[in-house]
């Protein structure tokens, strides 16, 4: 019996990591730039997995306890708004993890000098 805390924390800590992995993946391969690659951990999948973590946990919280009036007021389609406000809170947290790298990398390029951290480097990248 006593194993099972320690199994649930190590399963817990995979999915932490797992999460943290997915999202600083997302935010390696998905900017389309090139000569630019962002660390296979970056501070933003860190705070959007953290932002995402507490976010579900209480959206859960919320919805299992003041939830009832959803099922109350839309019937059937509660289900179908939950997960919209769902999606829009992992998408929240997605965006906040990115514009925290957007603003890191231009914060480097400032302090190294790069053309990029320019208007005109910025007008010549997009071209």
């Amino acid at each position: 019996m006593r194993s099972v805390p320690i199994l649930r924390s190590r399963v817990v800590v995979a999915r932490v990591f797992a999460v943290v992995a997915l999202f600083s993946l997302f935010y390696r391969i998905a900017p389309n730039r090139r000569g630019v690659k962002s660390p296979w951990i970056s501070a933003g999948g860190v705070v959007a997995a953290a932002i995402w973590l507490l976010a579900s946990l209480g959206f859960s919280f919320y919805v299992s306890n003041f939830g009832g009036t959803y099922a109350e007021t839309y019937g059937s389609l509660a289900g179908v708004i939950i997960l919209c406000l769902w999606l829009f809170l992992s998408a929240l947290a997605l965006l906040i993890g990115g514009e925290l790298n957007a603003v890191r990398e231009q914060a480097r390029e400032r302090e190294v000098g790069t053309p990029a951290a320019t208007a005109e480097g910025r007008a010549l990248r997009t071209a």
